[in-house]
C-alpha cells in the first residue's frame, strides 16, 4: 500500500454497510468531494508491477466490492446515518 492510503480504506470499508458516507463526513475527514473520495480509494487500490498475484486480486475484489456498496452513481443523502449510531436513528 502507499504511504497515506490506509486511512482512506479503512474509511471505506467503514462506511460500505451504508451505502458509503455523505458528503458532508467527506469534506469532514477528508476535505474532498464524494467523487474525489472514490477516485482516491480507486488510486489506492490500484493494483502495481510489485504486487504479488494474490494482492493483485485481492486489491480487485476489494475495489469490486466496494463499488458496489459505495454505489458510486449515488448521491449522499442530506441527513447521514453514521456507523456508530443505531438502526433507524440519524444525525442532527
Amino acid at each position: 500500500m502507499l504511504p497515506g492510503t490506509k486511512p482512506i480504506l479503512v474509511f471505506a470499508i467503514r462506511w460500505a454497510p451504508f451505502g458509503g458516507a455523505t458528503a458532508e463526513e467527506l469534506f469532514v475527514n477528508f476535505g474532498v468531494t464524494r467523487q474525489q473520495f472514490l477516485r482516491m480509494t480507486g488510486a489506492a487500490l490500484t493494483t502495481r508491477r510489485s504486487d504479488d498475484p494474490r494482492t493483485s486480486q485481492l486489491k480487485q475484489h476489494l475495489m469490486m466490492s466496494l463499488s458496489r456498496a459505495w454505489r458510486a452513481d449515488r448521491e449522499a443523502e442530506s441527513t447521514p446515518t453514521t456507523p456508530a449510531q443505531g438502526a433507524g436513528e440519524h444525525a442532527s
